[in-house]
């Protein structure tokens, strides 16, 4: 399980989802949802549930290493759920009307969690047609 390098992706793709839920991403000036002038996922029930699916499927989708289609699967759709919540912390910070005075580099983590995903994808794949290949030479 662990000598997998898909078992990897996953496992830094659920801690930066998860990190996702404690670092600010902007701090500025604003009212309403984010009054208190940092932006962070914690802000909003949405973002929070969001990023949690994202970090969980990606969590699970580890220990589903015998079932390589349901494990692609899983990465696909943490992949999906952090877009989602990208795009939904996006539109909430518009919609807030906050003027960004400074980013922090842990915007990255959401993109992380998409790009490490959809490696892992790619190398559970890749497996499987190495499985299919041997299964063939039987």
């Amino acid at each position: 399980m662990i000598q997998r390098i898909q078992t990897l992706f996953l496992l830094f793709a659920s801690g930066a989802a998860f990190g996702a839920l404690a670092v600010p991403f902007a701090s500025g000036t604003g009212g309403g949802l984010f009054s208190d002038g940092v932006y962070m996922a914690n802000d909003h029930l949405g973002l929070i549930a969001c990023f949690a699916v994202a970090g969980a499927l990606a969590l699970a989708a580890i220990f589903l290493y015998k079932t390589r289609k349901i494990q692609s699967r899983l990465a696909a759709f943490s992949a999906l759920a952090t877009l989602a919540a990208v795009g939904f912390g996006g539109w909430l910070y518009w919609k807030s009307g906050m003027l960004a005075t400074g980013w922090n580099p842990w915007v990255a983590l959401p993109a992380a969690v998409i790009i490490l995903a959809l490696l892992a994808r790619y190398y559970i794949r890749k497996d499987e047609t190495l499985v299919r290949s041997m299964d063939r030479l039987r």
